[in-house]
């Protein structure tokens, strides 16, 4: 049940960011149901974990209306999801008063998984099924929809029958090497003992139809040498360019610097894709003793991983797309075909697991490909934290899905620069980590701290909560919709070289504030400072914080305004 507190936090939530969530739409609904409504109703359906629609808020200022006629509402909404959606969505309402207007919180529950997409009839499947996209509402392509439609029950493309082939295209090289890797790593395994045509059907690598056994897509992508003979999709492209846009290198404009095509036996391909990577990617040198040793800018596990599981949990049903690693200059992506598949979401991938392709992975197994079913992706976000990189981004787009590996650091040389805006305060390294991620971002919830420092949700409240004891953050909400944000400098606790440093600084602001706009000259006369470098420092210091924008092309011309953080 939605209380009080949660409808609070999310009115807060928009009105902070003045934007709508990507769990959350406003809706003014003074004059009546909105006319549009029923594609909000489609994407929280169809969106993992649902969402929520909250009536009575202005559309840009998201500030509270009132006028609004509830009972009608609930009446009108009831009647639009039993009459013109495909699956009867059972609402939850909640009504509060938020700085003196009733609002109205519907909760969308997320449809169950058999029966998605959910769609607007008078529209139809395709037209007609939307998903939450942002903070903004999406129509499904056909492709999109027939991809949600096969991720709704258990997907079996691997082991359907590639009739075109025929048991002579499985090569007796590739059996034979996946026999002494069993043996290697499995020797008790009762698969050793078959003959050939035993252990290609006990690891459903063929299939019976009628009198003859034909090979099945896993067959094909493991024992045999160019399995895009029969899959043209079923290979891996790997392409380099050197600035961090794809944009001109079609055009030849020198962006593009590589491209490779990677086919052949699936362990074979991965391989040689982590080793493309690798040869490809910068290292910095690192001495230790008398020892140089090389660490790559990004962790192995984190990138082998990562192509592990694209070839792993692909749509092998999609036959005309292709697995891409992509790098650039900041990020190394790696996309394949198709959603993610069952239970899993980019919110719960790190804990929970649902397999697209068991006779893929099993084989994958087999070959030490795949250690632990349960532990890949938690393991490469781990990796990546520890090597001072941000946390993998995971992106679904149902027809297709990424891995983003980033490799700038969160705690570059401008973190530290802002961080020493602290340095009296007895923070802990995970309450820094956690402040720099609220700074670049906005806002931090307790699940982004959990997230950050691989910590339980008790610690990252208690945690939290010391931060805003410290007057550094400021609580928004309650209880689950509960997020923070950075507290206003005169409310900042500190030691008395943080307290000279936010008095310059809430100087500086009440002149800007006051007269629009302030220079280095300005600055200096105002805090009494004589060293123009010194100066530039602070004003500087207050553009990364975000309390100041600076306008103007050259250092004559330079002035400063108030900043976004500050309004």
């Amino acid at each position: 049940m939605m209380g009080r507190g949660d409808i609070e936090g999310l009115v807060q939530r928009m009105q902070t960011l003045r934007s709508e969530l990507p769990e959350a739409e406003a809706k003014d609904a003074r004059r009546g149901l909105p006319q549009r409504i029923h594609e909000a109703l489609s994407a929280f359906g169809n969106r993992r974990g649902g969402g929520f629609i909250v009536f009575g808020l202005e559309d840009v200022s998201f500030r509270t209306v009132g006028g609004l006629d509830v009972g009608q509402l609930q009446h009108q909404l009831t009647s639009l999801v039993d009459q013109r959606l495909s699956y009867p969505l059972r609402l939850e309402f909640a009504t509060c008063e938020v700085d003196d207007h009733t609002v109205l919180a519907v909760h969308v529950p997320e449809c169950p998984p058999v029966h998605k997409p959910v769609y607007y009839r008078n529209k139809g499947l395709i037209g007609g099924s939307y998903l939450r996209v942002g903070n903004s509402n999406h129509v499904l392509s056909e492709a999109e929809v027939r991809a949600l439609l096969r991720a709704s029950d258990r997907d079996r493309s691997d082991i359907l029958p590639v009739e075109e082939a025929q048991m002579s295209d499985l090569e007796a090289t590739h059996i034979d090497a996946y026999r002494a890797t069993l043996e290697a790593r499995k020797p008790t395994s009762g698969l050793l003992g078959l003959s050939n045509d035993e252990l290609l059907r006990s690891v459903q690598a063929i299939v019976r139809i009628g009198d003859r056994d034909v090979p099945t897509t896993a067959g094909v992508l493991f024992f045999t040498s160019d399995p895009t003979r029969w899959l043209p999709g079923a290979f891996i492209s790997v392409l380099q360019f050197s600035g961090t846009e794809i944009a001109g290198a079609a055009a030849g404009s020198g962006v593009y610097l590589d491209n490779r095509r990677l086919s052949g036996p699936l362990p074979i391909v991965v391989e040689q894709a982590r080793l493309a990577v690798l040869a490809r990617i910068r290292k910095r040198a690192l001495l230790e003793g008398f020892v140089r040793r090389e660490i790559p800018e990004y962790p192995d596990w984190a990138y082998r991983e990562a192509i592990v599981n694209a070839v792993a949990h692909r749509d092998y049903g999609i036959t005309g797309s292709h697995t891409q690693l992509r790098l650039f200059a900041d990020r190394l992506e790696v996309q394949s075909p198709g959603g993610l598949f069952g239970t899993v979401s980019e919110q719960n991938i790190e804990s929970e697991q649902s397999t697209r392709n068991h006779a893929v992975v099993r084989l994958l197994e087999d070959h030490g490909l795949v250690e632990q079913r349960d532990i890949g992706v938690n393991r490469m976000v781990q990796e990546m934290l520890r090597a001072g990189l941000r946390r993998p981004l995971f992106q679904d787009a149902l027809t297709s899905f990424s891995v983003v590996l980033e490799n700038h650091t969160m705690m570059d040389d401008d973190a530290y620069l802002w961080l020493s805006n602290f340095a009296e305060y007895p923070l802990k390294d995970a309450q820094r980590i956690a402040l720099v991620y609220g700074w670049r971002t906005g806002s931090l919830a307790n699940r982004d701290y959990v997230r950050l420092n691989s910590v339980t949700s008790v610690r990252a409240t208690q945690d939290l909560r010391g931060l805003v004891g410290l007057g550094i953050l400021q609580q928004h909400g309650t209880r689950g919709s509960a997020f923070y944000t950075l507290a206003p400098l005169s409310r900042r606790k500190g030691g008395r070289r943080a307290r000279r440093i936010w008095g310059q600084e809430e100087s500086v602001l009440t002149q800007v504030r006051s007269r629009g706009r302030i220079t280095n000259a300005e600055g200096r006369d105002l805090l009494g400072i004589h060293d123009v470098h010194e100066m530039r420092r602070i004003l500087r210091r207050m553009v990364k914080l975000g309390l100041l924008s600076q306008r103007g092309t050259s250092k004559q011309r330079t002035y400063y305004e108030v900043g976004p953080n500050a309004k």
